[in-house]
């Protein structure tokens, strides 16, 4: 009959690892019948099954031993690399018991056969609870783990001194007790260290001949019953206070106090008390105390003498119904309310010199002085009152008797070896009394203190805790007394001390008493301990160096045990609660060096010599490889055996790393130097690198910057080969780019895709570091690694590492670079057709190549060590020469034209360029002279000039016969249109007067060209001047536009004149600017058929300037683009030739320019084919 658990009828998330689906079915169904809700997740292959078990977490993993391709082995290493916590069970067929036990001790939870399916549920309701037991125990240990680290934590921040100790036993009787731990507080309190207490015996950590208090120890590590205890420690003369507890039998634990500040002040204030007592009881004045009922309840000696009664018979009565009678000063009865118990009962404060007169029983009459102090309880209600009384009959002899008792009461205060001051408040704004040892240690006399206010003697820091605590005080809040401060003596020296203050009512007013140590001496010491505790501390942070201390166990050299200095755990990687023994040490050993370094130890131990050794360590907490060094040295006991190593261990894994660095370079310069193969030097490099960082896929991507390419004389990579590509967007280009380190893991690479700030060429790495190869800030390319499988394979040691060598390698890169730069230079130079001389800086001839041979015909020899001036022609003056000279020495570049002579005597014309070549150190060295030969140049030149000059005579002449040629014409044309109108106007024949009408017009458009043609003259020779002079813009548009509406509406085009500057007057010659505008109206009107004519103007301001614009738009036939800019050129029109569409000579624009030109302004045009044109005139006013 099945039995129910836990594990049935709950959901079971299984991985199945098998090839065959008829196993994988009876599997599901033997797990199913045994009442598991199935979540079942099935795998056949090795990828699929290491991806299941990243992407989820499983109750149970159930695998084939034979799989393809790899077998229940590895599946069983994957599982607990991945899940080590979930339950691995075989299920095959060909499985073996050796197999099977194999696989058990691997860590396998069982095993079962095909051939017996049955045993399946069995062994998964096994494995289920075997993996609860161990996850609750796991919980447990971690609850337990975390118990003792609270338990540490508290043990080691308890402001009480602790300690475990043993109690050592002798034939069963205690002999001794042996420390085992203590906190820091043990060590502040006691001034022993950690590592002379831990492990010793009793008697020599407190160098005594027998252990303290071992009677006390034994018996309550005997009974079992704590025991709590004062206790003068006479080993470091301090008083304690102990609680001894017995965490089990032998042991004992004792936490503690130092309390010898309060039994110092205890003892303080029992010898006041006595020293008060006596005081009263010798005082020269009587002295009573009455509780609240008015009983009395002390009385002096001198109260008895004064009184007349025994201590006995006065305590036996009340203040207010004595055995005497009160009387007022004038001898009546005394009033209740001048009886001084009432007076200071009702008034709760101090009343002086209340005087009145008693009667003895024998009928002496004694006149008294009282005074009167209320006694308050700690509500600060009535509970009583003290009293003196003086016998003012005998006033003179009581005089002096209180004056002697002052005198006695100040010796013995200015006696004491404790500072004594009486302060008048709470402000501390004045002394009321001093005493000798104050007056020492301050430095300010009695006589000084009086205007001294106590407050300004107390560092700053100190005072206003000190004055809040004080008033405090003054309004009745119960606080502590003690405290220690800081103050500041006459000469500015710091003073700590150890202060407490009493209030009492001094005179009529409160005051308070306060004593106080001087603790300077205690406070630098324990200022000098931290601060050396301190230095310790943070200079073995700073060189990475700690010490330990080994309590050897030679018999069991592993169970010894160690303290250590902070930096130790952090070198190590470990925490307090890590094995502080030989074996701890051993396990943070690098395996290559952990057999051979323990084996040196034993060896150091044995044969009694100092350690010394470099070893290399696994860092605990983070798994890292260091190198450390480490040193100690024996101390023996006194029969000379080993008991304890000190010693110090340093990290010394940079100074490996730099050693290893600086092998790599050294490496890499030499193979610079040696080797000439490019190919095989970079193959030397990355070797090199490979033996510090990882640079299994390596290149180097040399930049042209020209072709933005980068080509690749090495490219080592698992995954992929390139030899050339773009630098655009690439890993490579943003290394370039920036021409600084770039290291990217997969997931910033893929960010910077998604942003399109780069593609991803190639298979994505998890890890790309590029390092620039740059001289100065001249880039020349890349050196790169990369790793497709540890994202977090390089980091900043390693981006430095990669520099250097990039540093190196850049400045070899750059040198090949010079060496085929300066070989193609020599060549060009060489083979160069300009003439290039390169002088020393005073202009002695080093160099000059072939073709300077050729033009001058002077030879290399003749002229090598020979000045330039025997080029000289003699044209140039001296001044020209000074000039040249001046300005390449300024460092600057000279060019210009001169005229030399070469070897025959001959004149030849160059263009020179003559410029200084300056060191690193800006200093003049050479100068390099570039000169080409010009001298055809110069003759086709003048050939131009003399051409030039002619044709601008035969433009003049041609002017000149048009200018001649427009006036004879004009008279014939003038007659001609004269008899022609005359005649039309005679003539009936409509065909005649059409033919008359052609005369006419013909006539008009040739005065209008020849008028043109005057005004193109004129304006060629600068016949005309301008007459400027004030104009109204409206007044010329509105002429215009009576002028020209008329032939518009014959066209039936829309003439519209916008002004949108109704007053304005500017200043122009009013003829020239008409005329401009009529050019362009006429323009308009002659190339527009259909649509408007429209003129606008407005007032343009810029910052400096105003501007008329005027815009003359039509909607005509529009300018191609290309002629645009010829339209304004003489003679030139859009339509040209014989058959162009419209008539006109190519004059009115050309005109319109000139005459812009001489108003200072410009015109533009913008036009489109078949819509028209807007000419834009801009004139400044």
């Amino acid at each position: 009959m099945n039995t129910k658990t836990d594990t049935e009828n709950t959901e079971l998330k299984v991985l199945v690892l098998e090839d065959s689906p008829r196993d994988l079915e009876l599997m599901r169904n033997k797990l199913s019948a045994a009442g598991h809700l199935l979540d079942l997740t099935h795998v056949d292959n090795k990828e699929a099954f290491t991806a299941a078990l990243r992407k989820d977490n499983f109750n149970l993993i159930l695998s084939d031993f034979k799989l393809p391709g790899f077998d229940a082995f590895v599946a069983l290493e994957i599982s607990q690399k991945l899940s080590p916590e979930t339950p691995f069970i075989c299920v095959s067929g060909v499985i073996g018991e050796e197999t099977a036990v194999e696989l058990l001790k691997m860590g396998a939870v069982d095993y079962v056969l095909k051939d017996r399916p049955e045993r399946l549920p069995y062994a998964v309701k096994r494995a289920l609870e075997q993996a609860k037991v161990t996850a609750d125990y796991q919980k447990a240990a971690q609850e337990l783990k975390k118990s003792v680290a609270q338990f540490d934590a508290m043990f080691e921040n308890m402001a009480s001194g602790s300690c475990l100790n043993e109690i050592v036993y002798h034939n069963g009787e205690p002999i001794n007790y042996r420390i085992l731990k203590i906190n820091p507080a043990f060590e502040k309190i006691l001034g022993i260290k950690r590592d002379k207490a831990v492990g010793a015996l009793a008697t020599e950590v407190y160098n005594t001949k027998e252990p303290p208090l071992l009677d006390v120890f034994s018996e309550v590590a005997r009974t079992g019953i704590p025991q709590d205890l004062e206790h003068y420690f006479q080993p470091t003369g301090q008083y304690l206070h102990l609680t001894v507890g017995c965490p089990k039998p032998g042991f004992f634990s004792t936490v503690f106090s130092d309390i010898t500040g309060r039994k110092n002040i205890e003892k303080e204030l029992k010898e006041k008390t006595s020293f008060l007592s006596t005081i009263m009881e010798t005082s020269p004045v009587g002295i009573v105390s009455v509780d609240k009922t008015g009983n009395i309840i002390y009385a002096n000696k001198r109260a008895e003498q004064i009184l007349g009664l025994e201590k006995k018979e006065i305590t036996s009565i009340t203040y207010n119904a004595p055995l005497w009678n009160h009387i007022d000063l004038d001898g009546t009865p005394l009033p209740d309310e001048k009886q001084p118990f009432n007076i200071i009962k009702k008034s709760l404060n101090t009343a002086l010199n209340i005087q009145h007169g008693i009667t003895w029983p024998d009928g002496t009459i004694v006149i008294l002085s009282i005074n009167a102090s209320p006694i308050k309880d700690h509500n600060g209600e009535f509970n009583g009152m003290i009293a003196s009384i003086e016998d003012i009959s005998e006033h003179k002899r009581s005089e002096i008797a209180l004056k002697e008792s002052e005198e006695k009461f100040r010796i013995l205060a200015d006696t004491a070896k404790v500072m004594i001051a009486i302060v008048a408040d709470a402000g501390g704004e004045k002394f009321l009394y001093v005493n000798d040892e104050w007056e020492r240690v301050y430095g300010y006399s009695k006589e000084e203190a009086q205007y001294l206010k106590p407050i300004d003697l107390v560092a700053p820091e100190y005072r206003q805790n000190l004055l809040k605590k004080a008033a405090e005080r003054i309004e009745g809040k119960q606080l502590s007394s003690t405290y220690e401060l800081k103050t500041i003596t006459k000469n500015g020296q710091d003073k700590y001390i150890d202060f407490s203050s009493t209030i009492i009512n001094f005179g009529n007013q409160k005051a308070f008493l306060t004593t106080a140590i001087d603790i300077t001496d205690r406070k630098k010491a324990e200022d000098a301990l931290r601060q050396n505790k301190e230095m310790m501390v943070n200079s073995q942070s700073v060189a990475h160096i700690c010490s330990y201390s080994t309590n050897l166990n030679v018999a069991e050299i592993d169970k010894s045990q160690w303290v250590c200095s902070p930096e130790f755990y952090k070198i190590f990687g470990i925490d307090e609660t890590y094995p502080h023994t030989i074996a701890g040490w051993a396990a943070f050993i690098h395996p290559d060096f952990r057999e051979k370094i323990f084996a040196y130890h034993e060896s150091v131990v044995k044969e009694k010599k100092s350690f010394n050794r470099e070893y290399k360590i696994i860092r605990i907490n983070d798994g890292a490889e260091r190198w450390v060094h480490g040193t100690g040295e024996l101390v023996y006991d006194a029969q000379g055996n080993p008991v304890r190593m000190h010693g110090a261990i340093q990290d010394i894994t940079e100074r490996k790393r730099a050693e290893m660095i600086k092998k790599v370079l050294y490496n890499i310069a030499s193979a610079m130097i040696t080797i000439k193969n490019l190919n095989e030097l970079f193959d030397t490099v990355r070797n090199e690198l490979n033996t510090i960082i990882d640079a299994n896929n390596f290149f180097i991507a040399l930049y042209n910057e020209e072709t933005r390419m980068v080509y690749s004389p090495i490219f080592k990579d698992e995954k992929d080969e390139y030899w050339e590509w773009p630098v655009e967007k690439t890993a490579t280009g943003l290394v370039i780019k920036k021409g600084q380190p770039v290291l990217l893991k997969r997931e910033d690479a893929l960010k910077l895709k998604e942003e399109g700030l780069m593609e991803i060429v190639g298979t994505p790495s998890e890890a790309w570091l590029g390092i620039p190869l740059k001289v100065g800030d001249k880039i020349l390319g890349a050196i790169v690694v990369q790793n497709y499988d540890n994202p977090d394979v390089y980091d900043q040691t390693s981006i430095e590492i990669m520099q250097l060598v990039a540093n190196e390698l850049s400045v070899f890169i750059d040198w090949q670079l010079s060496i085929e730069t300066a070989l193609k230079l020599s060549r060009a130079v060489e083979q160069s057709s300009v003439s290039i001389m390169i002088t020393n800086n005073k202009g002695i001839v080093e160099y000059v190549n072939p073709f300077f041979s050729k033009l001058t015909g002077y030879s290399f020899e003749e002229v090598i060590g020979k000045n330039p001036n025997l080029l000289k022609s003699g044209h140039q003056s001296k001044e020209f020469y000074e000039e040249l000279w001046k300005t390449i020495l300024s460092g600057k570049d000279w060019v210009g034209e001169m005229l030399n002579k070469n070897k025959s005597g001959g004149l030849y014309w160059v263009n020179a360029v003559i410029s200084p070549i300056v060191n690193s150190q800006g200093v003049l060295t050479k100068f390099v002279a570039i000169k080409e030969d010009i001298t055809s140049k110069k003759e086709m030149i003048s050939e131009l000039i003399a051409a030039k000059d002619k044709a601008e005579e035969m433009n003049r002449v041609k002017s000149y016969f048009f200018a001649n040629m427009s006036h004879e014409l004009r008279t014939p044309f003038v007659g001609i249109m004269g008899y022609a109108d005359l005649l039309k106007s005679e003539i009936e024949n409509e065909d005649y007067k059409e033919m008359l009408n052609g005369i006419l017009n013909a006539s008009k458009r040739m005065l209008g060209t020849l008028d043109n043609i005057l005004n193109l003259t004129r304006n060629e020779f600068d016949e005309f001047e301008l007459n400027f002079k004030p104009v109204n813009l409206k007044d010329i548009l509105d002429s215009l536009s009576e002028e020209f509406l008329i032939q518009t509406a014959a066209k039936g085009l829309r003439f519209m004149v916008n002004n949108r500057i109704e007053k304005i007057i500017f200043n122009t010659d009013e003829n020239v600017f008409r005329e401009i505008l009529s050019n362009l109206i006429r323009n308009a009107v002659k190339f527009t058929e259909t649509g408007s004519i429209e003129i606008n103007s407005e007032l343009e301001v810029t910052d400096e300037q105003k501007f008329l614009v005027i815009k003359v738009i039509d909607t005509g036939i529009g300018i191609p683009e290309d002629k645009q800019s010829l339209i304004f050129d003489i003679f030139r029109q859009v339509s040209e030739g014989t058959a162009r569409d419209f008539q006109g000579s190519g004059l009115g624009l050309a005109i319109v320019k000139k005459e812009i030109k001489k108003l200072g302004g410009t015109i533009t045009v913008k036009s489109e084919l078949s819509k028209g044109s807007t000419f834009t005139v801009r004139l400044p006013v």
